[in-house]
């Protein structure tokens, strides 16, 4: 019964300390976009609104660069 109480106590004490990373990541997520804008400041700035030939023209740069290993093009929020 004692290795019982002793596994009890240190498998508990491990498995506690991954959830508690796994809270302390998941509530950083949670602010993200916050953190983003902390760290690098020039994102809290409006943009100008772009026309259908400035985003052409930015997708046309895009896959001149990247060509065929182009999977996916994200577009800020």
């Amino acid at each position: 019964m004692r290795w019982l109480r002793w596994a009890h106590r240190y498998f508990g004490a491990v498995i506690a300390a991954l959830m508690l990373v796994l809270a302390v990541t998941g509530g950083a997520l949670i602010f993200k976009d916050e953190i983003w804008r902390l760290r690098y400041p020039s994102l809290s700035e409006s943009l100008p609104p772009l026309g259908m030939g400035e985003h052409a023209a930015a997708f046309r740069a895009i896959e001149a660069r990247y060509g065929q290993r182009l999977r996916m093009v994200r577009l800020p929020r």
